[in-house]
């Protein structure tokens, strides 16, 4: 009998999802003594709840500034 196959890797390595992700790094965030986050759990940075709200507005297409209305030039922006 084999002995069972070992998983390399942080739980932040192998999360698929990102919503699973973001929890990390909201975390990371929120709770920087908890953990070494960015050492032994290989997580990339933090996530303060500002630069989640920024994201948001970004992602939302608030605070653009192109001009134009044509399908042309919302390509380049």
């Amino acid at each position: 009998m084999q002995p069972p196959r070992r998983i390399r890797g942080t739980a932040y390595d192998l999360a698929r999802v990102k919503a699973i992700r973001d929890v990390f790094w909201r975390c990371a965030g929120i709770h920087p003594g908890w953990w070494d986050w960015f050492g032994k759990a290989d997580v990339p940075s933090a996530l303060s709840k500002e630069m989640e709200e920024g994201k948001g507005q970004r992602t939302r297409g608030e605070g653009r500034t192109c001009s134009s209305e044509s399908s042309a030039s919302r390509r380049s922006c």
